[in-house]
């Protein structure tokens, strides 16, 4: 009776010594993914000058009246 008692604690044991290594392997992924997309902002807020000042320029939907037209 204790050697089956002993089997099925040493078999939760190694289970959640598994979820514990899963778990970690998560945590790892969260950090991975999280990092690219702080990485993904930051390329975003230095392009966004860019955006900003080809906008000042103007955009395609702002029509100017074609200065050839009048050749």
């Amino acid at each position: 009776m204790l050697s089956i008692i002993t089997h099925k604690v040493t078999e939760q044991d190694r289970k959640l010594e598994e979820m514990k290594e899963d778990i970690e392997g998560m945590e790892r992924l969260i950090w991975s993914q999280s990092r690219a997309i702080q990485m993904l902002e930051d390329f975003m807020d230095d392009a966004s000058p860019d955006l900003h000042s080809q906008q000042d320029k103007g955009l395609p939907s702002n029509t100017m009246a074609n200065p050839k037209n009048g050749i």
